[in-house]
């Protein structure tokens, strides 16, 4: 959180003074231009001719001059002089009490602080930089008390709510902080520091969406803020934009050569992409800036763990806690490396320090299962499994090494359930995907015997068996249908409405329930996949049907509301949905992920895009994809085609869809197969569908054979 006060210093006016021997020096000296402040005043005092009085006004008045250079040491030496000449004036001790909180000196300025509110209690601006002060030193529940007194004082003033929400913040009161900035923004709807602070405390609450709304507001107003684009990257990265993430960050870098936080965050984005050497240059440029960064170096670190490089890894580890003998994350990371090498007993001894100093991080305690679970001791893994999954139930690897461990105990249903789970969330870190990998293993095994001692048992192959299996009676099934058809900036797409209609019908028809949404804009959008979103996780499938316009910019997807202008290239992420998104919603269902795009089509925003200017490719289709594990994407025409709006009164890929989704006994994977040779014949190998992404090992049925 930043808490950032605004300086209210002002130059007074003086009366011109009898006395003085040049009327232009002392015009000079109470001039707003700072150096010309300072020069004017500084023959006045070289004279020392003047009256007491008018020598205070002009150290003062010079002082005032350094203050608005920042240059608060030369400022806090004249009101000194001046508070010699006049120790009476409010004015001066509050300026030099600024001066002294600028350079941190906080028990200075409270001094001076406390003195102006003596001479003069009703002061509001001083009750403020007190305020702020007391915040300076972490004493909130003080600063509040300062606030609120200058609030009572100046209701209107939209830095005072917005410090004081920070300090709520600070405190941990959200409600408070959010009210706060909510108060600041509706008394000056560009106050950047008001949305930024909302922002923040949005993301704090796992709002990142919104964050990153609040944000963007606080870059429109005030762009040259690198602060504010790191911390969009941050929650851009928490919502999986890594590509946009890294775009923030790289402009924040831009802005400040030497920003550590945009360093490591942008590595932490590399890292999460999958691109460690990238990631080790961004942690290592940080630690060049600020050698003993702590984050920096345990996520180094941890990038050699996750290279398989633990002999390097553990030296890391080492060099931190030679100096930090006490930092969890570095034992754990230390103890991941042990384990890995198989020296369990000194993992253990690690792991066991790290899960006392962390409490309940569950990444440490999934260290520590997996290690006793490495031990052959099942039962203590067990429960460190459980504590770490009660505390995060959507770690991948927790639940894929936790299916191991009720593999090895014996207990097979277990074991398959939470293989199943691994493999249904998103990957997290890149031990996830190593995880689920093994998870698919270990799963495809089971089934593989599980089907021979049934087919052992009948003493020859079971016809009934060899069936299709129908979905259980019990399975739910929730599809969200969008038709975007009505372009209200371009060409209307003719079929895109009958295209959603058909399938959603068809979808109803099989069980789904449907939620069927036409010509949406951006917020509508929005609104229906939050939606969407937070009720996939109580269903077994999950299906996005999205039949309209798709474009790639940068090598980013979008769909496209029908409100969309996109003017030029840079409009795409305000007036466009990213994909990813998209494919995030489905993500919580429990068996079938799967999103549908007939959104291939001719990009008609691609003329005017490349017109207005741009540094980014704008692609012609979309671009290939590699979705989350246990997640299916199909594209009505493969990465870089584009799909045709046909003739009739449904796309061709539509088309072929239908006709093959009520097929009674056909799994899923042989149904898009037959989609793609059906669209491909009938657009003469002009459109060839395309499915990115695979499903766990199970197979998976529209319609069963029995239907």
């Amino acid at each position: 959180m930043r808490v950032v006060a605004v300086c209210l210093v002002a130059v007074f006016a003086f009366a011109q003074a009898a006395l003085a021997e040049s009327k232009k020096d002392w015009d000079d000296c109470i001039a707003t231009d700072a150096d010309r402040s300072i020069a004017g005043c500084s023959k006045l005092i070289a004279r020392a001719k003047d009256t007491k009085t008018n020598l205070a006004i002009a150290y003062y008045n010079r002082g005032v001059g350094h203050q608005n250079k920042s240059e608060h040491q030369d400022a806090i030496a004249d009101f000194t002089q001046s508070l010699k000449l006049n120790a009476s004036d409010p004015a001066t001790y509050r300026n030099r009490g600024f001066s002294y909180a600028q350079t941190a000196e906080y028990d200075l300025a409270l001094d001076d602080y406390n003195q102006t509110i003596k001479l003069k209690p009703d002061y509001a601006s001083i009750y403020y930089d007190r305020g702020w002060t007391y915040a300076g030193k972490d004493d909130h529940a003080r600063a509040l008390n300062d606030y609120n007194r200058a609030i009572e004082l100046d209701k209107d003033n939209p830095d005072l709510f917005n410090d004081r929400g920070s300090s709520f913040a600070q405190l941990g009161d959200l409600d408070k902080a959010l009210a706060d900035f909510d108060k600041a923004i509706s008394l000056n709807a560009d106050h950047a520091l008001g949305h930024a602070n909302r922002g923040w405390v949005l993301a704090q609450r796992d709002k990142h969406e919104e964050a990153v709304v609040e944000y963007a507001e606080a870059i429109r107003i005030a762009p040259g803020n690198a602060d504010n684009l790191n911390d969009r990257g941050w929650s851009l990265i928490k919502i999986d934009q890594y590509d946009r993430a890294i775009a923030d960050f790289d402009a924040a870098l831009g802005i400040k050569a030497d920003h550590v936080r945009a360093l490591q965050n942008r590595g932490w984005a590399h890292w999460l992409k999958g691109n460690l050497v990238k990631a080790l240059a961004d942690y290592d440029e940080a630690l060049r800036i600020d050698p003993g960064n702590v984050d920096a170096l345990n996520d180094r670190a941890a990038i050699f763990d996750d290279q398989g490089d633990f002999d390097r890894a553990i030296a890391e580890y080492e060099k931190l806690l030679a100096v930090h003998p006490d930092d969890g994350r570095a034992l754990n990371g230390r103890a991941w490396g042990y384990a890995q090498k198989g020296q369990l007993d000194k993992a253990l001894a690690d792991s066991e320090r790290a899960v006392a100093l962390l409490k309940d991080d569950p990444n440490a305690i999934h260290t520590r299962a997996w290690i006793y679970m490495n031990k052959g001791q099942l039962d203590l893994a067990l429960a460190d499994f459980d504590r770490a999954l009660s505390i995060a139930p959507d770690l991948a690897g927790a639940h894929a090494d936790r299916g191991r461990a009720y593999e090895l105990k014996g207990d097979r249903d277990k074991a398959v359930a939470d293989y199943r789970k691994s493999l249904s969330l998103k990957s997290r870190q890149i031990y996830d995907d190593k995880a689920k990998a093994a998870a698919l293993q270990h799963l495809t095994a089971l089934a593989a015997t599980a089907s021979g001692s049934a087919a052992a048992s009948a003493g020859s192959p079971d016809r009934e068996a060899a069936k299709p299996r129908e979905p259980s009676q019990a399975e739910k099934r929730i599809a969200l249908v969008i038709g975007n058809g009505a372009y209200a900036n371009v060409k209307a797409l003719k079929n895109a409405d009958s295209d959603a209609r058909a399938v959603a019908a068809s979808l109803q028809r099989l069980g789904f329930e449907v939620i069927e949404k036409h010509d949406l804009t951006l917020a509508e959008l929005t609104k229906e996949l939050k939606a969407f979103g937070d009720r996939a996780p109580g269903y077994d499938w999950a299906v996005v049907y999205y039949a309209g316009h798709g474009i790639e910019v940068g090598g980013i997807n979008y769909i496209i509301p029908v409100d969309a202008e996109l003017a030029a290239a840079s409009h795409v992420d305000d007036e466009a949905m990213p994909l990813d998104r998209v494919l995030a919603k489905v993500e919580g269902a429990k068996k079938l992920r799967l999103v549908i795009l007939d959104a291939c089509r001719e990009n008609p925003f691609a003329v005017k895009m490349a017109s207005a200017g741009t540094t980014r490719s704008i692609g012609r289709g979309l671009a290939r994809i590699e979705p989350e594990a246990g997640v299916l994407v199909a594209y009505s025409a493969k990465d870089g085609q584009v799909a045709q709006d046909g003739d009739g009164s449904n796309s061709p890929f539509a088309q072929s869809l239908l006709k093959y989704l009520g097929e009674p006994g056909l799994e899923i994977n042989m149904l898009f197969r037959r989609v793609h040779d059906d669209v491909k014949t009938a657009t003469s190998g002009q459109q060839i569908p395309f499915t990115y992404g695979a499903l766990p090992a199970e197979a998976l049925y529209f319609k069963g054979a029995g239907e």
